[in-house]
């Protein structure tokens, strides 16, 4: 067991003086991390916990930071509420390659991620809306045109992957701001029905 300094505590083994193998680690900062450590530093299977960003993480760490397939979660407020859940392959600590993300307004996004945001193609669906929006993203927002599915209002709607499907009896065009924003689908599915 060691204390430091600043109140932060360390429990676990050492290798040449560093943490290094099993170990839990709890900052000053109010950060966590328990788990596999390597040259003083997360690094293998673990949960972390950072109170500044509201992130816990669990799965895969490299180099102190989130690197391979984990489930992420987001909270927010006083008291922290959960915001959105990832799960997926995160690269340098953000969402980065194939994933998943539940929101906290019930939407859930499947598809393609780069640098944390939603980039390339993906799904959308909008569970109040009964509806599904399936195109392209860039930078968090859907890019260019995309198809807009009725009747589909499960998370089951979503396909395991995102290949292209064939258009539906109620297929529509539209754009989506973000997934935080699916009250424009919403609209453009009653708009459509209409």
């Amino acid at each position: 067991h060691c204390l430091y300094p600043d109140g932060g505590q360390y429990e676990g083994n050492w290798l040449g003086g560093k943490r290094h193998g099993e170990g839990s680690m709890a900052w000053a900062s109010g950060r966590t991390f328990s788990g596999v450590w390597a040259e003083h530093r997360p690094h293998g299977e673990g949960f972390g916990w950072d109170p500044e960003r509201g992130l816990s993480f669990t799965g895969e760490w490299r180099a102190g930071r989130p690197e391979g397939k984990g489930r992420a979660e987001y909270s927010t407020g006083e008291p922290p509420a959960v915001a959105r859940v990832y799960e997926g392959t995160m690269v340098r600590g953000q969402e980065e390659g194939g994933g998943r993300c539940r929101f906290a307004d019930g939407c859930v996004y499947i598809g393609e991620w780069r640098a944390g945001k939603q980039n390339g193609e993906g799904q959308l669906v909008v569970p109040y809306a009964g509806a599904v929006c399936r195109g392209t993203w860039r930078d968090g927002k859907l890019h260019g045109s995309a198809r807009l599915e009725l009747g589909m209002a499960a998370e089951e709607d979503l396909e395991a992957t995102t290949a292209p499907r064939p258009p539906s009896r109620d297929a529509g065009q539209g754009m989506v701001a973000t997934p935080g924003t699916a009250a424009v689908v919403a609209d453009q599915a009653r708009d459509t029905v209409a």
